[in-house]
């Protein structure tokens, strides 16, 4: 069967840190994905980030865990998987990158730095700044992580249009001990859009949020709730 469907999301319910496997609707040569929990950030001892792993063909496992490596309780994470390429969106000019940062070894911990991590260029470049999202897609090393990404010069750098950094990011921690691991990625052209009937849009907020919740309005509204909503901080002013 020929077809031109490059991607699929959706959302999972999952309990405590356990792993859950996700069975595709599609099949895919190289499975990227992304995924970010839903919510409400008490500000400081309630957070909890999105891991992936065992990408197949045709599935994944996800789980959510914290920086105690014992996260209890349940979580609704979005999720977006997409076959790797450069790709332009059906009835739309947005472009997306996904791709797949592999044996990322840096590691950013407490207090962050810059100009160390694996380099993704984007060829060509973008027209502007994009819009990136990142998400550790392996388990080398089974110890909490998330990712960080920059311009590769300074950790409250966004993401330019010509490549970015990305790194293994342990926050709180002060041990920068930890096994190199994959990290997919999909970088978003600033988009407003349309394709096939399913309302897209790829923004970077203002450079106000921080750890208390914040509102974030749409570039322009949804005709109703959007199904999935992922995001990613977009570089660290705060480190932690």
């Amino acid at each position: 069967t020929v077809t031109d469907q490059i991607g699929e999301f959706g959302t999972v319910s999952l309990t405590d840190n356990n792993w859950t496997l996700i069975n595709t609707q599609g099949t895919y040569s190289t499975m990227v994905v992304v995924a970010s929990p839903e919510f409400a950030f008490n500000g400081s001892s309630n957070g909890r980030t999105a891991r992936v792993r065992n990408r197949t063909n045709t599935s994944f496992e996800i789980k959510v865990d914290d920086y105690t490596g014992g996260f209890t309780g349940s979580t609704d994470v979005d999720y977006i998987v997409m076959e790797a390429g450069d790709w332009t969106l059906e009835n739309s000019d947005s472009r997306v990158i996904a791709g797949v940062a592999e044996d990322v070894s840096a590691v950013e911990i407490s207090t962050y730095t810059a100009g160390d991590g694996t380099i993704v260029d984007f060829v060509p470049d973008f027209g502007g700044a994009p819009v990136p999202l990142a998400t550790v897609s392996t388990e080398n090393d089974s110890t909490w992580v998330a990712t960080h990404v920059d311009d590769g010069v300074a950790i409250g750098n966004e993401v330019p249009a010509g490549s970015m950094q990305v790194y293994l990011a342990r926050s709180k921690e002060t041990s920068a001990i930890h096994d190199p691991e994959d990290i997919d990625y999909m970088v978003f052209e600033v988009a407003d859009d349309t394709t096939n009937s399913i309302e897209c849009k790829a923004f970077n907020s203002s450079d106000n949020v921080t750890q208390n919740n914040y509102t974030q309005s749409y570039p322009t509204a949804f005709s109703s709730e959007p199904e999935v909503t992922v995001v990613h901080n977009n570089a660290e002013d705060g480190g932690q």
